[in-house]
């Protein structure tokens, strides 16, 4: 289950834990993204969102005490030839300039205007941590495995950030650790990692020792990577990635997501056909 269901704001409690018979529906994950926000100085907590620009799903506008946290990031992914994730310079209110007690001070409203808005402004973050404590809760109640699906999200913009901020500490370290100090230690845990694209060399020894279930990628870096033309008509096929490879060299199952079949979507090499 991604945690996108229509009737509660995306990433709250109220959508996590509401109601808990819909998990008796459910295959055994539950997928979130998650975004850093700044505790203190250097201890960086995780929250449930599928961005970590706020406006857009909180009530951090309406917060006169926040008005001069507004700032421009640049949010582009590490990889000039290729369009992983790039989404240029925004203007917004971010999750890593908040501590998470300034945080929980924000409400959730639904992120489309065309969904029910009658939970809006009635709840307010969520942590990893009480992601976590959810689906373990509802997994021991039900006799059953509830496993997590997180999505790092804007790594390498997140990493410009951190460095900016002289941190030592890399995006993707924050992460793992966490899951580590999480308790997903076991053989195998219910636990599928969302990643945006391949992960560097040096984080396979912390893969390995957190034992998960999976590793999850973007259906469009799976295998044959696309690349948009400047105009945005349409994509056609990189080089073949070693994703599937490498993920089963370490003994873990590959998963995609995000199988879309709008014709803008899919290669010009397979003729934008859905079917092919």
């Amino acid at each position: 289950m991604r945690s996108s269901l229509t009737n509660h704001a995306s990433s709250t409690i109220l959508l996590y834990g509401f109601p808990k018979i819909d998990y008796e529906k459910l295959d055994s994950f539950l997928e979130t993204s998650i975004v850093s926000g700044k505790q203190l100085s250097k201890d960086y907590k995780f929250i449930c969102a599928h961005e970590p620009w706020l406006s857009g799903t909180t009530d951090v506008s309406d917060k006169a005490e926040f008005e001069d946290r507004k700032t421009t990031y640049n949010m582009d992914d590490d990889d000039d030839l290729i369009n992983w994730n790039d989404k240029g310079n925004i203007t917004d209110w971010f999750s890593f300039d908040f501590t998470l007690e300034e945080l929980r001070t924000l409400k959730k409203y639904q992120s489309q205007n065309f969904r029910d808005p009658r939970y809006d402004l009635q709840e307010t973050v969520v942590t990893l941590d009480e992601l976590v404590d959810i689906t373990r809760e509802f997994g021991l109640e039900q006799g059953r495995t509830i496993g997590i699906y997180p999505e790092m999200k804007h790594c390498h913009a997140v990493n410009k950030i951190l460095q900016n901020r002289n941190s030592s500490v890399r995006f993707e370290e924050i992460v793992l650790q966490t899951l580590n100090d999480l308790g997903f230690k076991s053989n195998p845990d219910p636990l599928v990692l969302l990643l945006e694209r391949m992960i560097e060399e040096k984080d396979w020894e912390r893969i390995d020792n957190l034992q998960l279930a999976g590793l999850g990628i973007d259906k469009g870096v799976l295998v044959t990577p696309g690349v948009p033309d400047e105009e945005g008509r349409g994509q056609y096929r990189s080089n073949t990635t070693q994703f599937i490879a490498k993920v089963h060299e370490h003994g873990l199952k590959a998963h995609a997501f995000t199988f879309r079949n709008e014709w803008m979507k899919l290669y010009w090499d397979h003729g934008q056909d859905p079917y092919r």
